[in-house]
């Protein structure tokens, strides 16, 4: 639904639009096109399943030696104290 529009002295040009109708019907041509779209479709649902499935092994890798790491520098962080205050 368009606003209503405001008067004016200068009438306002509106753009042609562009009506193509083809003289020829290929049905193979339309066909392929469908079959390719079809194969596309596939294509890209196995691409996302297979990347998000990539992505959470990784995720899960990267926490649990996230966790490692933190352990480590905790611990030696406890160390590097427990000696500056004991000794």
């Amino acid at each position: 639904m368009e606003p209503p529009r405001l008067p004016s002295f200068f009438k306002a040009r509106r753009p042609r639009s562009f009506d193509f109708k083809p003289r020829y019907y290929d049905e193979d041509k339309e066909r392929h096109k469908k079959l390719a779209k079809e194969s596309a479709a596939q294509n890209s649902l196995r691409s996302l399943d297979l990347k998000s499935k990539w992505a959470s092994g990784k995720r899960g890798r990267l926490q649990s030696s996230s966790i490692y790491r933190l352990a480590a520098i905790m611990a030696g962080l406890f160390a590097v104290a427990w000696w500056l205050l004991f000794s």
